[in-house]
């Protein structure tokens, strides 16, 4: 760690052989002695070796001076990194230009959101600008095809839901403490996507294919000459808080330092979030605020289907107490089917009770199921669920 006390007093075994940068001298002048070309320290160290850096400032152009022993380094850092911080970083190698991994932040002065808190700030962000659906869409059918069994094609539809990625968080904690076996874990799309991050073999080969390295992603710095970085040093020279230990700092070590400050690389480590993480984490957090889910897909093959489940908050206190549930349920699902055309079933689940409502476009169509309405009834019943009403109707926004 580089406390800004001791670094007012360093001086650079290199500062007697060129002309120090001193506060009254003008922007011209300072650019003369800031681009002076002098060798680095970091020449000198092993590439693996962990440091300790503070940031002592922003540049109008968005990067950073940082100082390192009694080195000054200009590089790009995570958007939001407070001048004052110290971070750690590893030396990842020193051709064509030394680069550094940015492992963590060891204090801050600005407050910060946790790395939890940014992923999912960021995706809030991110489905906010691209519009993403609240609707988790299943990628392929439920079944492979129309089934005889009511009972095996409920539990497809209750799987579809229950293994979608949307609750894998509480299964972990199942899985965790026994109450679910592993296998069910590895039905969930977060254990089936082994994410990882782009990799390349080298650096400088990021460098020439997009920023992406096996270690994390190159963050590209600002394209500046050296004329108009030395301006961009002076203006922040000159505006730096002269009474802060940060500010001190900045002023001392541009004074101690021989030449412009060495360009560096800087490697951050990814986020591991994919597209489908960052749309199923916009899912999860949508679903926990509306306590509702809603699935459209096909139940098989040309058979598409969308599902709605929701609480339903204001019945829970008239909820059955004698069957200790007190929680009341709206599923809705539609339709379009071959022979029936467009159908919805409303079903208010709540202590064990049923109550059903079915709409159709078609008055044939509702004459149909009100024929075969005492099957539905009895099936329930058999079931468990006692249906204590049934609406049959022709509804043209079915």
């Amino acid at each position: 760690m580089i406390p800004a006390a001791d670094i007012t007093n360093v001086t650079s075994p290199l500062a007697a052989e060129t002309t120090p940068v001193s506060p009254t001298l003008g922007s011209a002048a300072a650019a003369n002695a800031l681009t002076q070309n002098a060798p680095s320290i970091l020449t000198q160290m092993a590439v693996g070796r962990l440091l300790q850096v503070q940031v002592l400032t922003q540049l109008k152009d968005g990067s950073y001076i940082v100082g390192v022993d009694d080195t000054a380094l200009r590089m790009s850092l995570p958007e939001g990194t407070a001048v004052g911080s110290r971070l750690q970083m590893t030396l990842l190698g020193d051709s064509p230009r030394p680069t550094f991994l940015l492992e963590s932040q060891t204090d801050n002065h600005a407050a910060s959101l946790s790395t939890a808190g940014k992923i999912i700030s960021n995706v809030l962000q991110a489905a906010q600008q691209s519009s993403a659906p609240s609707t988790l869409i299943g990628k392929t059918p439920i079944l492979p095809g129309p089934l005889p069994d009511s009972g095996k094609i409920a539990t497809a539809m209750q799987d579809s839901v229950e293994f979608s990625g949307l609750f894998y968080e509480s299964h972990v904690t199942q899985w965790a403490s026994g109450e679910r076996p592993l296998s069910d874990l590895l039905r969930e799309p977060q254990m089936q996507n082994n994410a990882s991050a782009p990799a390349a073999n080298t650096a400088g080969a990021a460098r020439q294919s997009g920023s992406a390295t096996s270690q994390g992603v190159i963050l590209q710095r600002p394209g500046t000459n050296e004329a108009e970085l030395a301006r961009l040093i002076e203006d922040a020279r000159t505006s730096a808080d002269a009474h802060s230990a940060v500010g001190q700092a900045f002023t001392n070590l541009l004074t101690s330092a021989k030449g412009l400050p060495q360009e560096v690389d800087t490697v951050v480590k990814p986020t591991l979030l994919t597209p489908d993480d960052a749309q199923t984490i916009h899912l999860q957090l949508n679903s926990l605020e509306q306590n509702r889910y809603v699935w459209q897909g096909e139940l098989w093959p040309g058979q598409k289907m969308e599902w709605e489940i929701e609480e339903d908050g204001s019945n829970n206190a008239h909820a059955n107490a004698e069957d200790g549930d007190q929680t009341a349920w709206h599923s809705t699902v539609r339709f379009q089917l071959p022979s029936l055309g467009k159908i919805s079933a409303i079903i208010h689940l709540s202590g064990g009770h049923v109550q059903v409502r079915l709409a159709t476009d078609s008055a044939s169509t509702a004459s149909r199921l009100q024929a075969r309405g005492k099957e539905l009834a009895d099936a329930l019943d058999g079931a468990g669920s006692p249906l204590d009403s049934l609406l049959i109707q022709q509804d043209g926004s079915a």
